[in-house]
């Protein structure tokens, strides 16, 4: 996003980098972690998640899908969703959020073990990705 505070129709797109060089600011913007997402939106993660109606359940799962996909959306993580003809059993069944980065998987994973089994599902799911976009 680039302000200029000017009304010259003068700027041209191919002109802005010239014109504002030097005069800008880097801001970095982290996405929200998913407490803080549930905090924006007025309804804050439950302190005991073993106690939820199934209302309050199906809110919260959705609530989650929802925040996977504004990380999938700046490039933080892919999702796969299980191949099948089936409709139902695709929603039926979970989807997978892999990191664009095997090494973020240590800052999900809080159990403290290796899982490799999951390194090399994400890092099949980053080659397979790469490929397709060739």
């Amino acid at each position: 996003m680039i302000g200029t505070g000017s009304s010259s129709v003068a700027l041209l797109s191919r002109e802005v980098a010239t014109a504002l060089r030097g005069r800008g600011w880097r801001l970095l913007i982290h996405p929200f972690s998913f407490d803080e997402a549930l905090r924006h939106q007025g309804r804050p993660l439950p302190d005991d998640a073993t106690v939820l109606t199934g209302r309050e359940r199906t809110r919260l799962e959705r609530a989650l899908l929802d925040w996977l996909g504004y990380l999938e959306d700046c490039f933080l993580v892919r999702i796969a969703w299980m191949a099948s003809a089936s409709e139902r059993q695709r929603m039926v069944n979970p989807c997978k959020a892999y990191p664009v980065d095997p090494g973020l998987i240590l800052v999900f994973d809080r159990t403290g073990r290796a899982n490799l089994g999951y390194a090399l599902e994400t890092v099949v799911s980053l080659s397979s990705s790469a490929g397709a976009a060739r």
